[in-house]
């Protein structure tokens, strides 16, 4: 729906020849097109409006046309060439002096630095980004900043840190109505659960999160919550499973061009081996090659039989 109606507006502002509601919507349908995972679409309409932008000369457009690419960047693995356009995005920012537009950048800087796992710059930026927007009162992106900062915080290994920062999110966002970010913050609080060796709690949590992106579309994001009870069915004994969906999350991946950040690759390492062992070389590439033939609903409905709940992306 959302695509249908900024389509519409797409078509009436060019037929009055207006390039700021070109660019405007432009950039809105890129907005839909990464949340739905389409990041061929997303870079080529950003891309367009960028140019319209720089031939209108509006320097606060430019900065945000830059930095949703460079996010596009950063989710496609390409750090050098993200990092270049946030740098870009944050100099228009600064020059432009709005300060939701440098705080926004200065969170794409932070998941970038992330990404890169230097965790004192990204704390550093999340740190910077949260001030803006405490002091802009916005709710959204102070919930935002917490869970990208709680994850940080718990690759450093400060669970309890990791915890409060995602528990302080979770009402801002139920308040919002905002089902991706509440289930932003699930995953992350299911995290914390696994790392405590709660394992009901983690696979609670990690399928509310589920249910709440396939209500959503995000598919990227679905993937996240699949990776999380791939480690939960592994956890349980559920090798087999645990395996497949490993193995499903890992062509998805490949197939949306999103590869998982080294951190989360490091993690899933020792529980692939693991499976390995348990299952035996010939099980374990039988369950792998089986995965690749999941579509995204199967691997959704593996998923739900943890907890005996199916659902799927149809649905």
């Amino acid at each position: 729906q959302a695509t249908s109606l900024h389509e519409k507006a797409l078509d009436l502002w060019r037929s009055i020849g207006d390039q700021f509601g070109i660019a405007s919507s432009l950039t809105n349908l890129g907005m839909v097109a990464d949340v739905l995972g389409d990041y061929d679409r997303g870079t080529d309409l950003h891309t367009q409006a960028l140019t319209i932008w720089r031939e209108v000369g509006d320097e606060l457009g430019m900065a945000s046309s830059l930095n949703e690419l460079g996010t596009l960047a950063i989710n496609r693995g390409d750090y050098e060439a993200a990092d270049d356009l946030l740098t870009q995005s944050l100099a228009l920012c600064r020059k432009s002096g709005d300060a939701s537009a440098v705080g926004s950048v200065l969170e794409s800087l932070a998941i970038l630095a992330f990404n890169r796992e230097d965790y004192e710059q990204a704390i550093g930026f999340h740190q910077q980004s949260l001030g803006v927007w405490r002091e802009l009162h916005d709710s959204r992106m102070i919930a935002q900043t917490l869970v990208n900062l709680g994850e940080v915080v718990q690759h450093q290994g400060d669970l309890q840190q990791a915890e409060a920062s995602y528990r302080e999110a979770l009402p801002l966002f139920h308040e919002l109505g905002d089902r991706s970010g509440k289930a932003f913050a699930l995953i992350q609080l299911g995290k914390v659960a696994l790392a405590r060796n709660d394992i009901d709690e983690a696979a609670s949590l990690l399928i509310e999160s589920l249910a709440l992106y396939v209500q959503v579309g995000k598919k990227s994001s679905i993937v996240e919550s699949l990776e999380g009870l791939a480690a939960v069915a592994s956890a349980r004994g559920e090798t087999a499973l645990g395996v497949r969906l490993y193995g499903a999350t890992e062509a998805f991946r490949q197939a949306l061009g999103t590869p998982s950040v080294a951190s989360h690759r490091r993690e899933r390492e020792p529980i692939l081996a693991a499976a390995r062992a348990g299952l035996g070389e010939t099980t374990f590439e039988q369950e792998w090659e089986r995965s690749k033939t999941l579509s995204l609903d199967q691997a959704i409905s593996e998923a739900y039989a943890l907890n005996q709940a199916p659902l799927c992306m149809s649905g």
